[in-house]
């Protein structure tokens, strides 16, 4: 359960930078999938986030979900699936961007079976000037007792390159965990049949507060906009 709700929270708070990092390329959904991890386990999600009536980009209704695997290094085996869905509102000004979403969250874990909870989300970006930037987010699942923030300061360099800092917190019934990174992404690749796809990652480390154990800790993310 909690290593379970610590890795995936995480990883999911760091892929919505990259429909952040979208700028030019605006379109009805994002698609983003994902994969990495600390020293005690593995992780991976895929997701979509959805404007029905206009661009992401745009003020207007948002729906998304995601699916998630979490397998542990030790053991060798997946030790446990997820999956969320909500709805919310994103906001726009001329320099910045607030999204509130709300949904449910579906967990089936080892050792505790299924179980449901309550997303509550606020996310949002601004812009310091047109080479700075900030993300941030938080979340927490009633029902699950977990919450995580993340916030994440960027600077532009090139069209389209960024490179950050990540500072994160994660925290159940029986965890706390904090974890700090580089980052790099805002690059991207054409696929066929896909058009661009865009790339990011993290490297930094992971650090237990319960067992004050530190572990190596990165992160790769990919998505395109459709």
């Amino acid at each position: 359960m909690a290593r379970f709700g610590v890795s995936c929270g995480a990883i999911c708070a760091a892929a919505i930078w990259g429909l952040y990092g979208l700028e030019a390329r605006a379109g009805e959904a994002w698609v983003s999938a994902g994969a990495g991890g600390g020293g005690e386990a593995f992780h991976s999600y895929g997701g979509v986030t959805w404007a029905p009536f206009g661009s992401l980009n745009a003020e207007g209704l948002r729906a998304r979900g995601w699916g998630k695997a979490l397998k542990l290094n030790r053991q060798g085996e997946i030790g446990g699936t997820g999956a969320e869905g909500e709805l919310g509102w994103q906001f726009v000004g001329p320099a910045w961007r607030f999204a509130a979403f709300a949904g449910a969250a579906w967990r089936d874990e080892a050792g505790t079976g299924t179980q449901l909870g309550a997303n509550l989300v606020a996310q949002g970006s601004y812009e310091i000037s047109s080479r700075w930037r900030v993300i941030a987010e938080g979340k927490y699942t009633i029902g699950l007792d977990e919450a995580w923030a993340q916030v994440r300061p960027e600077v532009k360099l090139g069209e389209a390159l960024y490179v950050g800092l990540s500072a994160a917190g994660n925290q159940g019934p029986d965890y706390k965990l904090v974890q700090s990174a580089v980052s790099l992404g805002g690059f991207s690749y054409a696929m066929p049949w896909m058009g661009d796809v865009y790339f990011s990652m993290e490297a930094g480390v992971q650090y237990n507060v319960a067992t004050k154990n530190m572990t190596p800790y990165g992160v790769l993310h990919l998505g395109f906009a459709y």
